[in-house]
């Protein structure tokens, strides 16, 4: 006798991720965990869904996916035979217990695949090609040294990488690395601003990555910014090297 699954389970609730292990092209080892394939489904793949009428696991197709006042829900379309045109359709979140990825190992012995099965078993190893894609673009965001000429570019990538594929893998660190990349350039720019000329470049830098730094460089930059303008005056008049400068100079000073 087949045993109902429960409806749902929390997060904190569920069993710790199986791993399986790919190697790609530069031999660095991935562990493609359940999570990160549930993590990976999108409308178009292939699942498994437990029928609480037949007490059976079917396959199915994930059809829809839509967000309501509960969260994300996955509306999956499966058939209870092969050849049964008329599907039925089921409403499940994307961690819950009624719906699992496809365990292959029942049709490894099997000459033939029904055309469904011949489609899913496709669509499990795009999945797995996906999920390795994305972990090493996200190691390859990771592992980037800093480039201070182009930190604006990183630090989008970045941004970029943590909206599209954080949430699959080490989150937590592309926000480090995130802050760390918005430090970086505030510091730098903190450095740079030495005369009066440099203020507008610093209250911007602080408006721009202040926020997105840690905090002590953060107030570092505002006490700079602070100092260059008690001392604006007297930094104006060390920047009067030429009398021509000297109109320039009285305008600063009115303005």
């Amino acid at each position: 006798m087949v045993n109902t699954p429960p409806k749902c389970a929390p997060e904190e609730l569920r069993s710790p991720p199986k791993a399986d292990k790919y190697k790609i092209r530069d031999d660095y080892e991935i562990k493609i965990t359940e999570d990160m394939i549930r993590l990976a489904w999108k409308v178009g793949s292939w699942v498994e869904v437990f029928s609480n009428t037949k007490r059976k696991w079917y396959l199915g197709q994930v059809v829809k996916n839509f967000l309501d006042t509960e969260g994300e829900w996955l509306d999956i379309l499966y058939y209870q035979r092969e050849r049964n045109r008329q599907g039925m359709k089921k409403e499940v979140q994307r961690f819950c217990k009624d719906v699992r990825p496809i365990n292959q190992s029942t049709w490894k012995n099997r000459i033939y695949l029904p055309p469904k099965m011949a489609r899913a078993a496709e669509n499990q190893k795009e999945i797995h090609r996906d999920v390795r894609k994305s972990v090493k673009t996200i190691n390859a965001c990771l592992e980037r040294p800093i480039d201070r000429a182009n930190i604006d570019h990183q630090i989008k990538e970045c941004q970029k990488v943590i909206e599209e594929l954080g949430q699959l893998h080490l989150e937590d660190r592309l926000r480090q690395k995130l802050k760390f990349l918005n430090g970086s350039a505030l510091e730098e720019a903190t450095k740079k601003a030495r005369r009066h000329l440099d203020i507008i470049a610093l209250k911007k830098a602080i408006a721009q990555y202040g926020a997105f730094s840690h905090p002590v460089l953060e107030t570092r930059a505002k006490e700079k910014l602070k100092t260059l303008q008690t001392n604006r005056y007297h930094s104006m008049i060390n920047s009067v090297l030429n009398p021509k400068d000297i109109p320039k100079d009285q305008k600063l000073k009115r303005d």
